[in-house]
């Protein structure tokens, strides 16, 4: 069923009509639909190489027949253009690395000059302290997002369903396991070049 699709449950599915005899006598007609969910390029490569396999029939073994009659039928990006996936992806990776990267070498910086030992020896707490090394880089991140939004919906004419402030509260978690893994990382190197 084409709800499960949807709901990420499956991820190729294959429909038969319920006229399927008389669509297989009509070589116009798709007698058979895959349903593939295209978000993942692999899932859509695995079907295309079912569609391309040769059948061998029992009534006559050394026949082949190729699924001429199977239509594919991806759920995301059915044009199949490379910016849909590969905008998405490049912002969640420029932003993973931006976060870590930052924070972690921003933060080993300031302890090898001297100036983590100076900033501890003030009254601000230790967690006061952290949340201000870490809210400008938040500030950049969420300037990176719009710009690769803008980007891809301007430029590459990538689609944008849904809400953006919806994209920009679930990214918050995103840019919280990012902070706390730069933060991390920071913490068990002594050079900026380890981190």
């Amino acid at each position: 069923r084409e709800d499960r699709l949807r709901r990420g449950d499956i991820s190729i599915g294959v429909f038969i009509p319920p006229d399927f005899d008389r669509r297989v006598v009509d070589q116009n007609r798709s007698a058979v639909h895959i349903l593939v969910d295209g978000s993942d390029p692999t899932i859509l490569s695995v079907a295309n190489r079912l569609r391309a396999m040769p059948i061998a029939f029992d009534s006559a073994p050394k026949q082949e027949k190729r699924l001429d009659q199977v239509e594919i039928r991806p759920f995301y990006n059915p044009e199949r253009r490379k910016h849909v996936n590969i905008v998405p992806g490049l912002m969640g990776v420029i932003l993973m690395m931006t976060m870590m990267l930052f924070t972690a070498v921003a933060i080993v910086r300031e302890r090898e000059r001297g100036n983590l030992e100076l900033l501890i020896n003030t009254p601000v707490s230790s967690a006061e302290l952290m949340i201000g090394k870490v809210i400008p880089y938040i500030g950049i991140v969420l300037s990176q997002r719009a710009v690769i939004l803008a980007f891809g919906q301007l430029l590459l004419d990538v689609p944008s369903r849904g809400s953006v402030l919806d994209l920009y509260i679930a990214g918050s978690a995103f840019i919280a396991a990012n902070l706390a893994l730069g933060l991390l990382i920071s913490t068990v190197t002594h050079t900026q070049f380890q981190a």
